[in-house]
């Protein structure tokens, strides 16, 4: 892959196992060169780092606007990830930017983790 990517993933579903997760694929695509941004990972660590909650129409509007100056949507396919009303929205915004989405599976591409809480 080339360009930045735009990983998604479902945070609401398990928001733990979630940021687990996307961290482990960030960090996979990362190690391969690709330059990866993940509104998950940022939106966890200030959450429970910072302290901050984020209301959701204001995290979406920023997602979406970090997603338009993205190349590649890439989406981890984890439990129930297609019932994401903001995984949705972002989807839709990507086709209207005219941005590829890719389908990531993240028992394929790191084999051996279990992939449940």
């Amino acid at each position: 892959m080339s360009g930045v990517i735009y990983l998604s993933i479902p945070y609401r579903w398990k928001e733990q196992l979630s940021f687990d997760t996307a961290c482990e694929v960030t960090s996979h695509l990362m190690r391969m060169g690709n330059v990866v941004v993940c509104p998950a990972i940022q939106t966890h660590i200030v959450k429970n780092m910072v302290g901050t909650n984020i209301e959701d129409d204001n995290l979406l509007e920023h997602n979406l606007e970090v997603l338009k100056h993205c190349d590649i949507m890439a989406v981890v396919v984890i439990d129930e990830w297609y019932t994401s009303k903001e995984m949705k929205a972002e989807l839709e915004h990507a086709e209207e930017c005219g941005i590829p989405v890719i389908y990531i599976e993240p028992a394929i591409l790191l084999p051996g983790r279990s992939w449940e809480e």
